[in-house]
């Protein structure tokens, strides 16, 4: 649940056994927990779960580490200034406005072994955000039913994204463009 454990000065230390599929966002707002010295590179990480990034330590290309198998809800919400990130295929599940308000985020890897995607993940950000993934993923669904732009990471395939068909479409007043 949304800031679920808000303001509890005392708790400095928790244990998560694994099998979370959600953490709501800003879960530990205001606990110990969020001191910035429980951060690692910019990012907090508590068993195998990616809880926050600081919008402010974090720019340009950011891989998130291996073993965490779970992104909370709004977890790298307003990193304005992230624009690649890299998932591992050790993640199972992206919570729901993972990436609110990541104005410059470009491109986002999402591996085949991710079994679930949240609600608006981009919300107001996906204008040039291109999904890279495999050919029928959870990644390459969740593109389609939300009409963001796919490139396919399969080496075989030829399903990829023209980076430049993408900002024209941003840029356009339509919903679709058609080239014939």
């Amino acid at each position: 649940e949304k800031y679920a454990f808000e303001n509890c000065v005392m708790l400095s230390k928790i244990s998560i056994n694994g099998t979370l599929e959600f953490l709501g966002n800003k879960a530990f707002y205001e606990t110990p927990i969020m001191d910035e010295e429980n951060y690692e590179n910019g990012a907090l990480y508590i068993d195998g779960i990616l809880v926050d990034v600081l919008e402010n330590e974090v720019s340009g290309e950011f891989e998130i580490k291996t073993g965490t198998y779970l992104l909370a809800d709004g977890a790298f919400d307003v990193c304005k200034k992230v624009t690649n990130v890299i998932i591992p295929d050790t993640v199972k599940y992206i919570g729901d406005k993972c990436f609110f308000g990541c104005k410059e985020l470009r491109t986002l890897y999402i591996p085949k072994t991710v079994e679930k995607i949240g609600e608006e993940i981009f919300e107001s950000a996906y204008e040039y955000i291109v999904i890279k993934g495999e050919l029928n993923s959870v990644s390459h669904l969740y593109s389609i039913e939300n009409g963001i732009p796919f490139s396919s990471t399969d080496e075989s395939s030829e399903y990829n994204v023209d980076f430049e068909l993408v900002e024209k479409m941003a840029e356009s007043e339509y919903d679709v463009l058609i080239f014939a």
